[in-house]
């Protein structure tokens, strides 16, 4: 079985496949001849990857904690624990290096980050103080994410909301590099979308 997290512009996925002995291990691919195992961090579900093939994702540690992480081509990891989070989930990564996700606070709410050169940002979406959720970065920096069944889009300091004509609940789960939307309305169809 396997599972794909997320993909760039160059043909590179994610994802993560269990064995015959049930045991998961996480993979960057670049097209089907170039299979990269992600040995670290230890449990690594990978969510984005850029065109340099930085992939972001998070694991739980031995205590159950979650965290999130951002493994360069080269096999480094730096770990990414946003400042007095419970668990922090890295998703998201563009071709600049910026990462989005979301976090779990104290409050027991989810809050979303921007992660630029190791400095953090919180971006809470409209009418969700409970729940946000970022999913995707495009190269020009507009970000995608949920907000308690919401979805939304955020550019130039605004978010948007993004809905799809005769449905009630909209999901966005991706960006491509260069602002092509991806989501489901409704659970069950599949769109499309670019940024205006």
């Amino acid at each position: 079985m396997s599972r794909f997290g997320g993909h760039n512009n160059q043909y590179a996925y994610t994802g993560v496949y269990v064995d015959s002995s049930n045991k998961s291990h996480a993979f960057v691919s670049r097209g089907l001849q170039n299979f990269t195992a992600i040995t670290r961090p230890y449990g690594a579900i990978p969510a984005g990857v850029n065109k340099y093939l930085s992939v972001v994702g998070s694991y739980s540690d031995s205590n159950g904690n979650s965290h999130g992480f951002k493994r360069y081509s080269n096999g480094a990891v730096v770990h990414l624990n946003y400042p007095g989070a419970v668990g922090t989930y890295a998703v998201g990564v563009n071709d600049s290096g910026v990462i989005v996700g979301f976090y779990k606070g104290t409050d027991g709410a989810e809050h979303g980050f921007i992660n630029r050169n190791n400095t953090w940002a919180k971006l809470q979406l409209p009418n969700a103080p409970l729940s946000t959720e970022l999913y995707g970065i495009s190269n020009a920096g507009v970000i995608v994410g949920q907000g308690q069944a919401h979805a939304y889009l955020y550019a130039n300091g605004k978010a948007k909301e993004i809905l799809v004509p005769g449905s009630t609940e909209v999901d966005v789960r991706a960006i491509a590099p260069n602002g092509l939307i991806a989501g489901m309305s409704d659970n069950k169809h599949a769109f499309l979308a670019s940024c205006h």
